[in-house]
């Protein structure tokens, strides 16, 4: 899970569908008081204006687990459910871009009276930390109770996740051994030439592994967790930063 921003601007069919609802709620009492040919408008937040924009805000991918669902079928979730708090039923930011899995498991969780971490509200990242191929939550995460609460509701370990995760592990792992290769190499160099032709290699294996870590790529959190950890990373990283003065990722 990786922090999220979606466009300020609301779609407009969002604005005025709450505004029905809204008037409806009012007039009826309840949603479900709303007689049925007054609900055909309910399912306006699929529409295709509306989902181009959401799905684009997270790069096609799940804002729950990062996964890029084959095919690129996503679906909208209501963060708050919608039954339950119909006055959020349009609301720009309730809405959120799920793959169908965790769209499933989180239904009709009520994240009001038990919140979970909204990606596009607090960033995740302080949150959690990664075991191997386990998301866990972090010691020093600002609210443990919430975090461990989102990894459940979602079910963020579940097998499907483990196994696409171990397969971003061995391309990491593979990405760092260059890299270790790399630095090897240009601390080994005994002239000026040498020292300027590994320092290129160097910073070339550093853009491939850093790659992993952009946010269109899936699973972008367990990417930036491992390179934080990683002392062959941060030497590297601070030795490119030192000769050229490299931005951090």
């Amino acid at each position: 899970m990786i922090y999220l921003q979606k466009s300020s601007e609301i779609p407009p069919i969002l604005l005025e569908s709450q505004k029905q609802i809204n008037d409806l709620i009012k007039n009826y009492g309840s949603i479900v008081a709303i007689p049925e040919e007054k609900k055909k408008f309910l399912n306006n937040y699929k529409q295709k204006d509306v989902k181009n924009v959401l799905f684009n805000s997270s790069i096609d991918k799940c804002a729950y687990c990062e996964t890029r669902p084959i095919g690129g079928f996503l679906e909208v979730d209501h963060f708050k459910p919608k039954m339950k708090y119909p006055e959020f039923w349009f609301e720009w930011l309730n809405l959120l871009p799920s793959c169908k899995k965790c769209n499933l498991l989180k239904s009709a969780h009520d994240t009001v009276s038990m919140p979970i971490i909204n990606p596009y509200e607090i960033d995740p990242e302080p949150h959690f930390k990664y075991e191997y191929l386990r998301i866990e939550v972090s010691i020093t995460s600002p609210d443990i109770e919430i975090a461990k609460r989102t990894i459940d509701v979602c079910d963020l370990n579940r097998i499907s996740l483990v196994k696409e995760r171990s397969y971003i592990l061995i391309e990491l792992e593979i990405f760092l051994r260059h890299l270790e290769e790399a630095l090897n190499k240009f601390n080994a160099s005994n002239t000026e030439l040498k020292e300027l032709r590994r320092l290129n290699k160097l910073r070339e294996a550093l853009e491939i592994i850093e790659g992993t870590t952009k946010k269109e790529e899936k699973y972008s959190g367990l990417s930036r967790y491992f390179l934080n950890n990683s002392n062959s990373y941060q030497k590297a990283r601070s030795l490119i930063e030192e000769r050229n003065n490299f931005k951090n990722i």
